[in-house]
């Protein structure tokens, strides 16, 4: 089960993806629901992402921001 698990810096190394953006997500975990969703986890100190559920949550919050974003105005 934990073969899926990647370790924070190797996750970062691996999908090119800023390691401290990353961090600043799970700094405001509350805020920005990295957590709750199961895409990170903390293990004895060290965090962890799950890959498939790190792409679900990006996903969700694209469409957080998709759904906030104005009408076109007709002209």
């Amino acid at each position: 089960m934990l073969d899926k698990w990647t370790p924070l810096r190797e996750f970062c190394r691996t999908h090119k993806f800023s390691e401290g953006t990353l961090r600043n997500y799970i700094f405001n975990a509350k805020k920005t629901g990295i957590v709750a969703s199961g895409a990170a986890i903390r293990i004895m100190g060290r965090w962890y992402i799950d890959p498939d559920k790190f792409v679900e949550w990006s996903k969700a919050c694209t469409d957080k921001w998709y759904e906030r974003q104005p009408e076109p105005v007709a002209k």
